[in-house]
Parts: structure tokens; C-alpha cells; sequence
């Protein structure tokens, strides 16, 4: 015996609630994803003595200016490159 499939009865999934749950959780993932906001003033391991701020944040890269000469070229970092507090002179 064939196994007939009545398309009548057949339901279809409930995408409205599955985009809704998977739209709640990538704005909760998004929000809670890096600890530097934009404005904030940090320095890099590798050039502790430069003082930098976050200008902006996008796929977990940080995009860095230097404090003191906002003319010069952007640095990018990650985060596990950035400290938020000054070094030890």
C-alpha cells in the first residue's frame, strides 16, 4: 500500500512565529554582542601608548581613530585586542 499524502489536511508550519522568535533573538544576540560603544576612548594592546576611539562597530571589527589626531588613517582591531583602561606608565 502507497503512502498518499491529502494536501487538504496537510498544515503548514507557523513561519510568522518562527521569523518572529528568530528576529527576537538576533536582536537580543546583536545587543549584547560588544562591550565598547561608539565614543568610547580605549587603547590597543599591540600600541598601548596611543590613545583611540571607537568610531564605529560592525561584524565584531572595531573601527579606531587616534584621540589626539583625528586627521590621521582608521585602525581596525578586534575586540580581544582592545583594553578599556589606560596601561601602567
Amino acid at each position: 500500500m502507497r503512502n498518499i499524502v491529502n494536501f487538504r489536511s496537510f498544515k503548514r508550519p507557523k513561519t510568522k512565529a518562527v521569523i518572529k522568535s528568530f528576529k527576537k533573538h538576533m536582536n537580543n544576540t546583536n545587543d549584547n554582542e560588544h562591550k565598547y560603544k561608539e565614543g568610547d576612548i580605549v587603547w590597543a594592546l599591540e600600541a598601548p601608548n596611543v590613545k583611540l576611539v571607537v568610531r564605529r562597530y560592525v561584524d565584531r571589527i572595531y573601527y579606531c581613530k587616534a584621540y589626539e589626531d583625528l586627521e590621521k588613517k582608521e585602525k581596525v582591531y578586534f575586540e580581544r585586542e582592545l583594553m578599556i583602561t589606560p596601561p601602567y606608565k
